[in-house]
């Protein structure tokens, strides 16, 4: 169980990394939606790129702090566990 520990933890943290890179991808696409908002000769209505525009902000800003969240903690406890963190 030693020989493949660390290659298990690997593969449970790849989760929330996806899980923050895709959130970050969310947040990045609701700035492109608020470029095109900007220009008037939009081809969609106005409304449904707004709520495009909320949910992509919302879920984004979510998914992107859940993960690096997740990842934070897992690293805080791993280190305190160690007895690296200062007190």
């Amino acid at each position: 169980m030693n020989r493949y520990g660390r290659l298990i933890v690997l593969c449970i943290l790849l989760i929330p990394l996806l899980v923050a890179s895709y959130g970050w991808t969310l947040l990045r696409e609701s700035a492109f939606y608020i470029f095109y908002l900007m220009q008037p000769d939009g081809s969609l209505e106005t409304s449904e790129v707004v709520w495009q525009l909320v949910w992509h902000l919302v879920g984004g800003g979510t998914l992107f702090l859940l993960g690096l969240s997740f990842l934070g903690g897992f690293f805080w406890y791993r280190h305190r566990k160690r007895k690296k963190t200062p007190s």
